[in-house]
């Protein structure tokens, strides 16, 4: 390592169900063929918030991952291109290996060396160690003008991406989106610039306003009387040809397959609230020819198209920040989030 860097850092370390601690740690090596950054903003994911208000683990682990920062070691073997000084953005911090049978099949998250695959130690630090395969594959260097704030959207935007491919969703389509949080007013965005016809179900009335600003033609309170009647008054009576669902319930799934047509797609678009098994009906999803599709992580196809998108400003990833924080503010940040929060960017 460079004489010049410190030999020490400050990470956050999950300890616990809302139990978050500062600690210092030593600067993590860089692999052979590696980059060392150190770490300028980090985007607080709502699979982050999940960890820090359910964990059951006791195992201290730095979690984090839509990580941006700047170049402070480049390994001289490495043929990654990077110098010191360079801007950058972890657009994965998971790696397929793109020769297996999952690889293969375009199942890119179920492969073994993905899901074995990370940085060292995790996003909520000062410094990120980057194997030579990452910075291969998934550290991009941030375009001028886009500052580390806007690229630590990459990830969140790339998955956005796949979930709309794997829904095959095309131009003049109607598209539900089940919840207008974070990641909900992303896909917004993506779909009206794709000039689907949007609808917004949302429970949240804070949520469902901001949905308009998000690009959605329908805002559907979650919460009506007859929400399938509305939407099915503005879809000719035949329903949505496709409902992403940001948010995965027993009610959201049921309200999902009373609002999209026959032949349509539900995509799940994240874990079930709760451990408790969802309920369909084998019979509704054969008799009417329904497709159920999970979209988990991205490609890393999906990471540069993301850059490109927030790079060209069709999706205004800054008008979704809502907060800062510190290494010593991430739990303070999490428990005062509401209605009102989209995303919080660590600082470390």
């Amino acid at each position: 390592m460079v004489a010049s860097l410190p030999k020490t850092m400050l990470v956050s370390v999950l300890l616990g169900r809302l139990q978050m601690e500062v600690q210092e740690v030593p600067v993590p090596d860089v692999p052979p063929g590696g980059i060392l950054i150190r770490v300028r903003s980090v985007g607080i994911c709502g699979s982050d918030v999940v960890k820090i208000r359910t964990t059951s683990s006791q195992a201290p682990r730095v979690i984090g991952h839509e990580v941006a920062g700047e170049v402070v070691f480049a390994d001289q073997w490495g043929t990654h291109g990077f110098n010191k000084g360079d801007r950058v953005v972890v657009g994965h911090v998971h790696i397929p290996c793109m020769h297996c049978t999952y690889c293969r099949h375009g199942s890119l998250a179920m492969c073994k060396s993905f899901k074995a695959s990370h940085i060292e130690p995790g996003g909520y630090a000062q410094y990120v160690a980057l194997s030579s395969d990452h910075t291969a594959h998934s550290v991009l260097a941030i375009p001028e003008g886009l500052s580390y704030d806007e690229a630590t959207f990459v990830d969140p935007v790339a998955c956005c991406l796949r979930a709309i491919s794997r829904s095959e969703v095309t131009a003049l389509d109607r598209v539900g989106v089940m919840g207008a949080g974070t990641m909900g007013g992303l896909f917004l965005q993506i779909l009206r610039q794709l000039q689907t016809e949007t609808f917004a179900i949302e429970v949240s009335p804070t949520r469902l306003l901001a949905a308009q600003r998000f690009g959605a033609e329908h805002m559907v309170a979650a919460s009506g009387i007859d929400v399938a009647g509305e939407v099915l008054r503005h879809s000719d009576g035949e329903g949505l040809d496709a409902v992403i669902l940001t948010v995965v319930s027993q009610e959201t799934l049921e309200l999902a397959l009373s609002i999209v047509r026959d032949g349509g797609i539900l995509c799940l678009f994240a874990a079930p609230m709760t451990g408790d098994p969802l309920r369909v009906d084998p019979y509704q999803l054969f008799r009417r020819e329904l497709s159920v599709r999970s979209s988990y992580s991205a490609s890393l196809v999906d990471i540069g198209n993301a850059l490109r998108w927030i790079h060209s400003r069709k999706v205004n990833v800054a008008g979704m920040i809502t907060g800062e924080c510190d290494l010593q503010g991430i739990l303070p940040a999490v428990l005062a989030m509401d209605d009102l929060t989209y995303k919080v960017i660590l600082h470390p």
